[in-house]
């Protein structure tokens, strides 16, 4: 892109009343559309004004619709130097008109039709904020489905090949989207500094050659909020203080001299029309609430039938509680007016676990799935499914944003998270946080009465929480490298292959992994096929060993072989601590007193047993050098949990009905 340009235009446009309104302005003996004035601003890329903008405006002139002027202001090879240094310009009585208002002058003046390629581009793309190089991609991903091999293309579509730019400024001119600065001048209050980041980047030679903003004009990445930038030498635009980016580098480099595009989404269904027009979104699944799932559940519901009031709504519930089910409901409702629904999590593996779950309860909605690598980045869909990192790329979009797990890393640890997924959701839309370890300010928020929740202390089977054991194993590092026999170590590998059960052994360290696979492979299965001839046939090749961590290439396949049992033992770190789901299993932390592994994740960990009525019993191993107050009370905790679930049992099931017992679910449900 050869840079960028800012113009005015000044003048009057003639915009036809509303048709509702035709026989009112006939009675008042208006001959022709009133004209209004005009004072805009608009950009455009450099290498296209004089085809697309000069030319529009011309023909709306000749037409009779626009009397005035079009200037160039300003041209500039840097998207968000040019907007900076213009922006006392914009405030003398000249505006940036929104899309809304470009939208409607254009469908008020214009018959010109879009094009099908680009109303596929709107759809896919809506409510996106995107880089011009994924526009790019997500245009070529189009143009490859666009028509059949071998098919002529229609005379009207444009050659996106030769017209990209001079498209997208007609998309842009008609309130499609907006052009925006990919870095903002100032310190905005939604942003946030990221120096001990860059510095420590810098210090691992990422940044080599690149240096600190220390200009007088301090940026801030429009796209995660970082108000600290690295400058380099740009071959785009020729500039060498070009600012960039590192903070977001992972999603693609957001640059001050390219923009980012955010697109529009569609017009606000009407609630009426939409139930006319549309089959109704049925819940297919056939399961059955239980009374705490039952009273979450309605308090959800209530909570976006709700005009107005709280926007956020917190489900505190134990691990294994049916928080995903306890969203039906809520869902369906949501779903049938229309409205887009967000659900994130910091962690991936919630997300591949929550998709298939989702995606069989609403077989008839659209629904996209967002993750590093997923394949869907330009999917249109109705329910999204996205890590929070995903949500970077969308803005003011969803109507109802569902935070599973918001407590989990990195989501607090990194601002851009909360800033971005604050973003995606629109300014009156409503959020839900699903947890079971919520963090100290959101539990005070609770306890001060800011914050609207449910507190669910139980599992949706009834059947209390498994309370870990400890089981101290001294320094456990040295006594592996010197092939020492841990015996705590032996006892849960010993219950494993006694029981037919599946092991997660976590550790503290991605290091970790190989040491103690290879020391569980090499070392404790010899040892205890030799120690006890009976388990020969248990400890074989069958015991298979594996690690995982989240930067193993074979991540989803490791953890999918060990959902479906071809795994006996998996030594992975904490991300998978939360979201998944493995029937028959236990779980050991080796290194328990290590300082990743606070009360909150070790509560998370200690969740991941029993969460199956087939199972609904589980045991768990705490494996440290040395007792700590984490350990002490996630324990704690857990054991309030199984007293109260105990206090409340009683009352909710007088008649001595099991727990499972509440309104059913599906064709059930309906045929009562």
């Amino acid at each position: 892109m050869s840079g960028c340009i800012l113009y005015r235009v000044a003048g009057t446009i003639r915009v036809p009343v509303k048709k509702e309104a035709e026989s009112s302005a006939a009675r008042q003996g208006e001959s022709e559309p009133p004209s209004q004035p005009m004072r805009w601003l608009l950009v455009s890329p450099g290498s296209v004004f004089d085809q697309t903008d000069r030319v529009l405006w011309a023909q709306l002139q000749r037409a009779g619709w626009f009397q005035g002027q079009v200037d160039v202001v300003a041209r500039a090879s840097s998207w968000s130097r040019l907007l900076a240094e213009h922006v006392p310009f914009a405030a003398s009585g000249w505006v940036f008109p929104p899309a809304s208002l470009r939208r409607s002058v254009w469908q008020a003046v214009s018959s010109v039709h879009q094009g099908r390629l680009l109303s596929r581009l709107v759809q896919a793309l809506a409510g996106r904020q995107l880089l011009l190089s994924e526009v790019k991609q997500a245009v070529l991903e189009l143009q490859a489905t666009a028509e059949p091999a071998g098919q002529a293309r229609p005379e009207n579509e444009y050659d996106w090949n030769i017209r990209f730019l001079e498209t997208l400024q007609h998309g842009y001119l008609q309130g499609l989207f907006d052009w925006l600065p990919a870095m903002a001048p100032g310190r905005g209050a939604s942003g946030f500094r990221a120096g001990a980041r860059l510095r420590w980047l810098k210090g691992l030679g990422w940044l080599k050659g690149g240096t600190l903003s220390s200009s007088d004009t301090v940026w801030q990445c429009n796209r995660c909020g970082a108000q600290e930038v690295v400058t380099v030498a740009c071959a785009s635009c020729g500039r060498k203080d070009c600012a960039y980016c590192p903070h977001c580098l992972d999603m693609g480099r957001v640059k001050a001299c390219q923009p980012l595009l955010r697109w529009e989404a569609a017009e606000e269904p009407d609630t009426a029309q939409w139930e006319g027009n549309q089959k109704a979104v049925v819940c297919t699944w056939q399961g059955r609430l239980s009374p705490g799932q039952q009273a979450a559940s309605e308090a959800l519901l209530r909570f976006v039938q709700e005009k107005g009031g709280q926007q956020e709504f917190l489900v505190w519930a134990v691990c294994g509680a049916g928080k995903t089910e306890m969203l039906f409901d809520m869902l369906t409702y949501v779903l049938n007016q229309g409205q887009k629904v967000l659900v994130t999590s910091p962690r991936r593996d919630v997300i591949l676990e929550l998709a298939p779950r989702l995606q069989a309860a609403f077989p008839a909605v659209p629904v996209c799935v967002l993750y590093g690598g997923s394949g869907e980045r330009f999917k249109p869909g109705q329910l999204f499914l996205a890590t929070t990192h995903q949500t970077l790329r969308f803005a003011r979009y969803f109507d109802v944003v569902v935070i599973d797990e918001e407590d989990a890393f990195p989501y607090h640890h990194d601002p851009m998270l909360p800033l971005a997924v604050s973003r995606a959701r629109k300014a009156a839309g409503k959020t839900v946080y699903l947890t079971a370890t919520p963090r100290p300010d959101m539990a005070g928020r609770v306890k001060r009465g800011d914050l609207a929740h449910v507190l669910i202390p139980q599992r949706f089977h009834g059947r209390p929480l498994a309370v870990p054991r400890i089981r101290p194993v001294g320094r456990w590092r040295k006594k592996i490298r010197q092939k020492e026999k841990l015996t705590p170590l032996i006892d849960f590998l010993f219950h494993l292959m006694d029981n037919g059960r599946y092991g997660y052994l976590f550790v503290p360290q991605v290091r970790d992994i190989e040491l103690v696979q290879h020391y569980v492979e090499e070392e404790l299965l010899p040892f205890m096929r030799a120690a006890w001839p009976m388990l020969a046939e248990k400890v074989s090749a069958l015991f298979t060993v594996a690690g995982v961590h989240a930067a193993h290439p074979d991540r989803v396949g490791i953890v999918s072989r060990f959902r479906q049992h071809e795994i006996r033992l998996l030594v992975t770190t904490t991300i998978l601590e939360r979201g998944v789901t493995i029937p028959f299993s236990d779980v050991a932390v080796l290194g328990s007193d290590d300082a990743v592994f606070d009360a909150a994740a070790l509560i998370q960990i200690a969740g991941r047993v029993g969460r199956k009525t087939a199972d609904p019993v589980g045991y768990v191993w705490f494996l440290p050098e040395m007792r700590t107050k984490a350990q002490q009370q996630a324990i704690r905790q857990i054991k309030q949990w199984n007293r109260l679930a105990r206090q409340l049992s009683g009352s909710l099931h007088r008649d001595g009905s099991p727990q499972g017992s509440g309104r059913p679910h599906g064709s059930e449900a309906r045929g009562r």
